[in-house]
């Protein structure tokens, strides 16, 4: 049995049809009751979510770096101290 991976815009197409289309975007649609806009093409939200994680990744290594640094800062300042 395979699984298929789908957006959350594609899940609300297939059992919400209260959309209409946006004009001059093929794949993105306006819920007429939430007024939200729903983009149905999964390359652009698979390009989001890599975007995304690397962001993520980005974010944890500079508090990485951020806290090693301050850690540094403090064993110099006792270093300092001893002297």
């Amino acid at each position: 049995m395979f699984l298929r991976l789908v957006t959350l815009g594609q899940l609300l197409w297939q059992y919400n049809m209260d959309k209409i289309a946006v004009e001059g975007h093929p794949h993105l649609y306006r819920d007429i009751k939430s007024g939200a806009i729903i983009n149905t093409n999964s390359t652009d939200y698979s390009s989001y979510m890599e975007g995304y994680q690397t962001r993520q990744q980005q974010s944890y290594r500079i508090d990485k770096i951020e806290n090693e640094l301050s850690e540094i800062k403090g064993l110099l300042k006792q270093l300092m101290e001893k002297l």
